[in-house]
C-alpha cells in the first residue's frame, strides 16, 4: 500500500468520525457537558479530514497536470529529434543519390570516352602501360601492330626513372625487330629553346636532349625515316598502340613527367579520346602535305640527317686505338630554304697521337679549346670559299660541346662540306681536292664532305 494512499484513508476517517461526532452531539441536551464536547470534536476532526481530501486530490491533479506536461513536453522533444533525424536522414540520401547519379553518369560518359585509367603522374603510368607494350609488340596474332610515340624528348622515359628507361629500351629494340611499325615524333630541337626559361634549364639543354634521343633512338634499331621532329613546342606526352594509348600533359611551369595521366582506348565512338589525340596529336602532323580542295595544308613535321664527324686524321688506321673517334656528330633538319644545323663535340682529345713507331716515336696533333664552324659551297662562285657561321668551346674537362644555328635562304644540299677548324693550331694533314683553291691547305680539324652523300636527298 503507498504512503498517499493511506494519508487519504486516515483522510476519510477523521472525515467520518467529525461529521459521526457531529450528529452524535444533536441528540444530547445543549446544557449537558456531552453535547459541547461532541459538537467540538466533530468541527476539529471535520473540517481538517475535509482538507486533507481535498488538498490530496488537488495534489493529485496538479501532480497529474505536471506529468502530463512533463510526458507531452518528452514527446515533443523525442518527435523533434525523430524529426531532425528524418530530416538529416533525408539529406544523406539525397546527397547519396546525387553522387550516385554522378557516378553513374561518369561511367557511362567514361566508356564512350574510352577512359581505362588514371594515373598522378608518368611513373605510375609506365609501370602499368609498359608490360602491356612489351606483350603487344610480341603478339605476331594481332594483324597491323604499330607503335606510336609523340614526346619532346623522351628524356622523362630514358633518364628520369632508369629501371623504367631500360624496360621501354627492350620495348623499342622488341619493335624494331618484329613486324612492329614504330614511328616516333620529336619536338624540333630550334623550337625547345622556349621552354628553356619556363623550365629554369641552362641554354641548349633540351636540344641537347631531343637529339641525343634521336641517336638513343637509332641505336636501338630504329630508322631514320621512323623518327620526324615537329615544328613547334609539345602539349602532350603519347605512347599508342592500335588499342590502346597513354596521354601525358605538359604543364607550363614543370615537366610532363609530374603530371597526370590517361590511360584511354579506341572504342570507335565519335567522341573518343585515342581517335581524337591519334588523328589530330600524331597521323595528321605525320602525313606531311595534304591536297584540301584548291590549297595545301603544309605539314610541320620533318625528316632529319644525322652523321658522324670524320677527322683529325684523314687515315683512321694510322691513329691508335684509345685515341680513335668519332669525336662528334651532327644533325641537320632541311626545311624549304632554311636548315637548322647543330653540332655536337664529345671526348675530343687535346692530343691526337697517330702513326707511332717501333723505337718509341710518334705524332701528334694538338687541339685547342675553340672551334670554328664553317661551310663550303657548292656554287661555283663560291666553290672553294669557306663560310664561318659560328664556334664552339670545348668543355676543357669534358672535351664536349655544342652548337646549333638555324642557317636562313639556304639548302644544306647546297653545300660542299662542313668544316670544323681550330682556332688555334693547323692540321697537319692536307687536303688532296682537285679544287685549286683547296689543294694543298690545310684540312679542318672534323669535317665532313657532303657531296655524295647517301641520305642527301632524304
Amino acid at each position: 500500500m503507498s504512503r498517499r494512499f493511506l494519508i487519504l484513508v486516515i483522510a476519510i476517517i477523521v472525515f467520518l468520525i467529525g461529521f459521526f461526532f457531529i450528529l452524535l452531539s444533536f441528540f444530547y441536551d445543549r446544557g449537558s457537558w456531552q453535547f459541547p464536547l461532541f459538537l467540538g470534536l466533530g468541527c476539529a476532526l471535520l473540517p481538517a479530514g475535509l482538507f486533507a481530501i481535498l488538498s490530496d486530490v488537488s495534489f493529485s491533479d496538479l501532480l497529474l497536470n505536471t506529468i502530463i506536461q512533463r510526458v507531452n513536453s518528452l514527446a515533443d522533444q523525442q518527435i523533434e529529434s525523430v524529426d531532425n533525424r528524418v530530416i538529416e536522414l533525408s539529406g544523406k540520401l539525397d546527397t547519396s543519390l546525387e553522387t550516385l547519379s554522378k557516378s553513374t553518369s561518369y561511367l557511362s560518359q567514361s566508356k564512350n570516352l574510352g577512359i581505362i585509367m588514371a594515373y598522378p603522374d608518368r611513373r605510375a603510368a609506365l609501370e602499368t602501360f609498359l608490360p602491356y607494350l612489351s606483350l603487344y609488340v610480341a603478339n605476331d596474332n594481332i594483324p597491323n601492330r604499330e607503335l606510336v610515340i609523340v614526346a619532346s624528348s623522351v628524356k622523362g622515359v630514358i633518364e628520369k626513372y632508369p629501371d623504367l628507361g631500360r624496360r621501354f629500351s627492350q620495348v623499342i629494340e622488341q619493335a624494331s625487330k618484329c613486324d612492329c611499325n614504330v614511328k616516333i615524333l620529336l619536338t624540333h630541337p630550334a623550337y625547345s629553346r622556349y621552354r628553356e626559361i619556363q623550365e629554369s634549364r641552362q641554354q641548349y639543354d633540351i636540344a641537347k636532349e631531343i637529339l641525343h634521343a634521336i641517336a638513343w633512338l637509332e641505336g636501338r634499331g630504329l630508322k631514320p625515316n621512323q623518327i620526324k621532329v615537329y615544328k613547334g613546342t609539345p602539349t602532350t606526352f603519347m605512347i599508342a598502340t592500335n588499342e590502346r594509348m597513354l596521354l601525358n600533359f605538359y604543364p607550363y611551369q614543370t615537366e610532363a613527367f609530374n603530371c597526370f595521366c590517361l590511360e584511354v582506348q579506341d572504342t570507335g565512338s565519335d567522341v573518343c579520346i585515342y581517335r581524337s589525340f591519334y588523328d589530330n596529336h600524331f597521323h595528321k602532323p605525320w602525313i606531311g602535305e595534304l591536297e584540301e580542295r584548291d590549297h595545301y595544308i603544309q605539314t610541320n613535321s620533318l625528316g632529319y640527317i644525322h652523321e658522324f664527324l670524320e677527322g683529325p686524321v684523314n687515315d683512321p688506321k694510322k691513329v691508335l686505338e684509345d685515341m680513335k673517334g668519332p669525336y662528334g656528330d651532327f644533325f641537320v633538319i632541311d626545311d624549304e630554304g632554311t636548315f637548322y644545323l647543330a653540332i655536337n663535340i664529345r671526348g675530343l682529345k687535346r692530343q691526337i697521337v697517330y702513326e707511332r713507331s717501333i723505337d718509341g716515336n710518334q705524332k701528334v696533333i694538338n687541339i685547342g679549346d675553340v672551334l670554328d664552324i664553317k661551310l663550303l659551297s657548292l656554287h661555283e662562285e663560291n666553290e672553294g670559299t669557306w663560310e664561318t657561321i659560328g664556334q664552339i668551346k670545348i668543355d676543357p674537362d669534358y672535351r664536349n660541346g655544342f652548337w646549333e644555328e638555324t642557317i636562313r635562304k639556304r639548302t644544306f644540299k647546297s653545300l660542299s662540306m662542313l668544316c670544323l677548324f681550330d682556332a688555334e693550331n693547323e692540321n697537319v694533314f692536307m687536303h688532296d681536292s682537285s679544287n685549286p683553291k683547296l689543294r694543298g691547305q690545310p684540312l679542318p680539324m672534323l669535317y665532313k664532305w657532303l657531296t655524295p652523300m647517301s641520305n642527301i636527298t632524304k
